[in-house]
């Protein structure tokens, strides 16, 4: 049996009401495969007993407990494939009532690691989905820098919950970044995005961005997280020079607007877009 066909099998031990393939008209007709949710409303997916023979990309909306089945999608052909990667949960996981468990997507993003994605354009990590009227909590991706060096040619990348970046990264394509770290009405023990990490992603080199989205818990003023200050050698420079839309909500140090709006990163840049810094200062 070859490394398809046993992907394919471990894909078919999932009810048959919580897989399904999702044609997008709205991305130009783009087909995913999606695992763990169920067809929902406006949310149409179509029945299968066998993975069609082009796919556009994978939603593997199944936790962090899906270990054995990404081995087996490392090992397929899928991953030079795929062109767009979500993993993450949902609403269909939990119900009201129910303890909120901080998810640890470590383990799975290291088996993710191994693979090569030539053809990955957009990825999605530990995005919590809302199908329905719920809370929403996200986890911890441990260090995502080896992971992104598989995927030459991303252009999009949206990260939730907890993560580290222990070095600069040099992204040539990528477009949008977003990265949200604000949890809703939910406690959690998983860690806070480090200030050094925080530095490396703002100093990496991404010629092409123009979207970036940083959101960070800022509602509670006495929380222990740590309290963000925006890099010299960002302010700067200008890593990012096509830069136009620009939002962050967060924690900051007292004067940190004030030297972000005074900098040269800030002045090199039109903000046709949105620029949006909505985060307190302490």
């Amino acid at each position: 049996m070859d490394s398809r066909q046993k992907f394919e099998n471990e894909i078919l031990k999932i009810p048959e009401n919580r897989r399904g393939i999702e044609s997008d008209s709205e991305s130009g007709n783009l087909t995913y495969c999606v695992l763990g949710v169920e067809p929902w409303e406006s949310y149409s997916l179509s029945k299968f007993e066998k993975l069609p023979k082009h796919l556009d990309g994978f939603k593997f909306y199944l936790a962090d407990g899906c270990l054995d089945l990404m081995k087996l999608y490392i090992d397929s052909p899928y991953p030079k494939l795929t062109k767009r990667l979500v993993i993450g949960h949902s609403s269909f996981n939990f119900s009201w009532g129910e303890d909120f468990p901080a998810y640890d997507y470590s383990k799975l993003l290291d088996i993710v690691s191994r693979g090569y994605f030539p053809q990955l354009t957009e990825i999605v990590l530990g995005v919590h989905e809302l199908f329905h009227n719920s809370e929403c909590v996200y986890g911890s991706l441990g260090d995502i820098g080896k992971l992104l060096e598989k995927m030459p040619n991303l252009q999009s990348i949206e990260l939730y919950g907890y993560f580290e970046l222990s070095k600069k990264m040099t992204l040539p394509k990528v477009r949008n970044l977003e990265f949200d770290k604000d949890l809703y009405d939910v406690g959690s023990d998983i860690d806070y995005i480090s200030l050094q990490t925080f530095e490396n992603i703002l100093t990496s080199e991404m010629p092409l961005l123009e979207t970036l989205r940083i959101s960070f818990q800022k509602d509670d003023l006495e929380d222990e997280g740590p309290v963000f200050e925006w890099p010299m050698v960002f302010l700067e420079s200008n890593n990012f020079p096509k830069l136009n839309f620009f939002t962050v909500e967060g924690k900051f140090k007292k004067g940190e607007k004030r030297k972000l709006l005074e900098s040269a990163f800030h002045k090199s840049h039109n903000w046709e877009r949105c620029l949006n810094i909505n985060f307190i200062e302490v």
